[in-house]
């Protein structure tokens, strides 16, 4: 059972007002989710946020918006789902915490992504109906231990984020 979440009002407006907009055709769906992970990054105080997508084959994550990384990884930085640690939140359906995230033996460095300052790593699977579209990661510079209500505010993001990635980008 989730715990339950305390989300910022300015966040759930901000996710709310991009993802109307996205679904009405009045905005781009990749300048909506740009602004949802700035939003996700300052409501969490972390260093980084970043949403990754299934594609279509189902055994690969591709990067489609990100505050903290290299903008130029965007819709270019693809990783397995069997590598990494966004890897293994997309295999397991489950969200994983991590204060050294380096240390974890299934962490994988992506040098274009220029993450190698980053300690700390919370992130969730993106899911609905039971079916994963994605991961939502945030990661900080400092080693930080996520709270459960930290990680259930950022199932919440996710939650409200799965309806997006099944109509416009989904599987």
């Amino acid at each position: 059972m989730k715990a339950a979440t305390v989300l910022d009002p300015g966040i759930e407006r901000e996710i709310s007002t991009e993802l109307a907009l996205v679904q009405q055709g009045h905005a781009p769906l990749d300048l909506a989710l740009n602004k949802i992970v700035v939003s996700v990054a300052n409501q969490m105080q972390t260093d980084v946020a970043s949403l990754y997508r299934l594609e279509p084959t189902g055994d690969s994550l591709l990067l489609v918006a990100t505050v903290g990384l290299v903008q130029s990884c965007v819709g270019r930085l693809r990783m397995r789902t069997a590598e990494g640690l966004v890897g293994l939140v997309a295999e397991q359906h489950e969200s994983l915490v991590l204060a050294y995230a380096s240390e974890h033996p299934r962490f994988k460095y992506f040098p274009e992504a220029d993450e190698d300052r980053y300690q700390s790593f919370n992130g969730v699977p993106v899911t609905d109906r039971g079916r994963l579209l994605g991961v939502l990661v945030v990661q900080t510079i400092e080693p930080r231990s996520f709270t459960t209500t930290e990680t259930a505010e950022l199932e919440h993001v996710a939650d409200r984020l799965a309806p997006i990635l099944r109509e416009c980008c989904g599987p």
